[in-house]
């Protein structure tokens, strides 16, 4: 997919920057950034989804102390 969209000036400098430190071409180091972000806004959106079950009550909750003894860490 080819996507053109214009950078405001201080993202497209912090952008080559790392291209610069780091050696990489510009297509790679974007590739990146998308990726990261895209997997952030995932778990968060998974994260929320979770959350709301948990307000809801249809996600149970166990302590730290109840988990250890769950998994048989506490033995």
């Amino acid at each position: 997919m080819t996507v053109t969209f214009q950078l405001p000036p201080a993202l497209e400098a912090r952008i080559e920057a790392i291209i610069h430190r780091t050696g990489r071409n510009r297509d790679a180091v974007i590739e990146d950034i998308l990726t990261q972000g895209i997997e952030d806004v995932e778990d968060y959106h998974r994260g929320a989804e979770v959350l709301e079950r948990i307000r809801n009550g249809d996600e149970e909750l166990l302590s730290a102390s109840d988990m250890r003894r769950e998994l048989g860490l506490d033995d």
